[in-house]
């Protein structure tokens, strides 16, 4: 018999729409130089959502229940930073609002205290300082824009991973990897080291989709440097 086809992962690339709150974040700017990007191993999707944070939640939610990618790869903005940050959690504490003197809402006061980053964050890093890009890891992204996203997305995919009962239509068992990077303003890192930064991190994913039976180590959390 001949082999079977092999089947290509599909990735999703999340950046944000700007906003007069998020003045500093290309992640919209970087995600329409994304697309048409391809490989061998994943087929890239992007999605610039809306700048409105729960609209952005809501149309992220539909976009993975409708392609159910394999990874998800959330863009925000790493404000005064002059190198990519990949998170390696995202922790239950919402930004505040504009204007506020006090910190953030628990984004679910019934939810954990925070979800550790899923995708194969060793392998990015490695990736990306091979090619020369500089980054950091990022206990928490707590304060940042892409925070709240990367929480409720983690959660939801918890919560939609655990419901495989009866052969379910999807999103129950959805078991999307979810994760994000931050990335400079152009006075700090020119956009072209980002884009390349992020093509690293996506390859890596790729691979790591690619061969499910590598070893976790590459999906470990490195201590912070």
């Amino acid at each position: 018999m001949p082999d079977e086809p092999r089947k290509t992962s599909t990735i999703l690339v999340m950046g944000f729409r700007p906003s007069p709150e998020a003045g500093g974040d290309r992640s919209g700017e970087l995600l329409g130089r994304l697309a048409g990007e391809a490989s061998d191993q994943a087929s890239f999707r992007t999605l610039l959502l809306p700048a409105g944070r729960d609209d952005a939640l809501l149309k992220a939610v539909e976009t993975m229940d409708h392609f159910l990618p394999d990874a998800v790869l959330v863009l925000g903005a790493a404000d005064g930073e002059a190198s990519l940050i990949i998170e390696r959690a995202a922790a239950n504490l919402d930004e505040p609002a504009p204007g506020s003197r006090t910190g953030g809402e628990p984004i679910d006061a019934a939810g954990p205290a925070g979800y550790f980053s899923t995708l194969p964050i060793g392998a990015m890093l490695r990736r990306m300082r091979a090619g020369r890009v500089p980054v950091k890891l990022s206990t928490s992204g707590a304060g940042r824009r892409s925070n709240r996203l990367l929480y409720a997305l983690l959660h939801y995919v918890a919560l939609r991973g655990q419901e495989t009962w009866f052969k379910r239509q999807p999103p129950a068992g959805l078991g999307s990897l979810i994760g994000a990077i931050e990335i400079p303003s152009s006075q700090r890192l020119p956009l072209e080291t980002s884009l390349r930064g992020v093509g690293l991190a996506l390859a890596a994913v790729a691979d790591h989709l690619a061969s499910p039976e590598r070893r976790s180590s590459d999906a470990a959390y490195p201590a912070a440097e």
